[in-house]
């Protein structure tokens, strides 16, 4: 069972957890293949979030004050990712068993802050070690959640998106 997530930060890794009595880490060098910016000098304590669940550890990494990222989707079991998606200003993530929902803050010296709801499919891994990584800017049509509506809870500091049958999705701000 995965537990004791922590914030590490040091000069190898950015994680630390346990699973099953063990203490693991994640470390830059499993981000920099998909992120190249996943160094000690760059990633900032401020810009990195996490949550668990069972065995997987979903989460962000930013550096320049948000404008690079990356989100991911961690097995600890397997120690593989099963998401990574582009982070650049991202602000708060969710993930359903097919759909990894992010939000994204785009502000920048000399541009007004531009919210923008992305999804990327959870399957999303086709992605060579290298190559660039896109960012999805709607909703795909294809995933079992539509958005028609989108507003936040300011009482439980969540993102709220709401469906076209009514169905609620809370986007906590992790």
């Amino acid at each position: 069972m995965l537990t004791d997530v922590e914030v590490l930060l040091d000069d190898e890794s950015v994680l630390g957890y346990m699973l099953d009595g063990r203490y693991k880490t994640l470390s830059y060098a499993v981000f920099q293949q998909y992120w190249p910016d996943a160094e000690p000098d760059f990633v900032e304590n401020s810009g990195v979030r996490w949550s668990s669940k069972g065995n997987t550890i979903i989460g962000y990494l930013t550096g320049a004050s948000g404008q690079s990222g990356v989100i991911f989707g961690w097995n600890a079991v397997t120690e593989t990712f099963f998401h990574i998606s582009d982070g650049n200003f991202v602000v708060g993530i969710a993930c359903t068993n097919k759909t990894m929902y992010s939000l994204a803050c785009v502000s920048y010296y000399g541009h007004p802050a531009t919210y923008c709801l992305n999804a990327a499919p959870i399957e999303a891994m086709d992605i060579e070690a290298g190559e660039e990584i896109k960012m999805i800017t709607e909703l795909p049509g294809t995933t079992d959640v539509i958005a028609n509506s989108l507003y936040i809870n300011s009482d439980k500091n969540m993102l709220i998106v709401e469906t076209e049958d009514d169905k609620k999705i809370e986007l906590y701000h992790i």
